[in-house]
């Protein structure tokens, strides 16, 4: 029998320090995506140098309507959200475990600061940033009997002077810390075999 039938929670862990980027009690801001019905989730703050990183986890498993990963109402930021307004939204590229990976890159402005965000989806082992895509790969993955382990990955940085400095810093950071990423998801999937 496949991974159909319902499976406990999984065990999100902390994802470990490496490349010079270590954990911060300090939080970067109060700024969260609105994302509801997940099962797991992970928040910390990362700093290496004068670059601070935020990663937040959401997880995602035995799916149903209202505790899905990819729906229209799961966003970075409301419209009707006053503290935080998307200004500017993009894609942008990192280095992802040696792969080059698309990102969705978008620019939030709050009352007191303003960040850029880059997101991704990771569905059972495969990453994109493409919504349809990963409702394909949650599909497949189903059909073949994996289940519907699924997670949203969002980094993001403040935007100082330069978004060139901070797009920097959110690839410097994707690419030092994806290993560890990976490991901590792969870990949480295993968890409900």
């Amino acid at each position: 029998m496949g991974r159909d039938r319902l499976v406990p929670p999984p065990l999100l862990s902390a994802v470990a320090e490496t490349g010079g980027w270590e954990a911060s009690a300090r939080p970067i801001t109060d700024w969260r995506p609105k994302y509801e019905g997940y099962v797991a989730e992970f928040r910390q703050a990362y700093r290496k140098g004068g670059d601070e990183v935020g990663l937040q986890i959401f997880y995602y498993r035995n799916q149903v309507k209202g505790a899905e990963l990819i729906t229209s109402s799961n966003l970075l930021t409301p419209r009707e959200n006053w503290a935080w307004k998307q200004i500017d939204a993009g894609t942008d590229r990192i280095a992802w475990q040696g792969r080059d990976i698309a990102v969705n890159r978008t620019e939030l402005r709050g009352d007191a600061t303003s960040l850029e965000v880059f997101a991704l989806y990771r569905v059972h082992g495969r990453l994109t940033s493409s919504p349809y895509v990963g409702k394909a790969l949650l599909a497949w993955s189903r059909l073949t009997g994996n289940g519907d382990d699924a997670a949203l990955i969002a980094m993001y940085t403040p935007l100082g002077a330069s978004g060139d400095a901070a797009r920097n810093a959110l690839r410097s950071f994707a690419q030092a810390m994806a290993a560890p990423i990976d490991g901590a998801l792969a870990a949480a999937e295993a968890s409900g075999r």
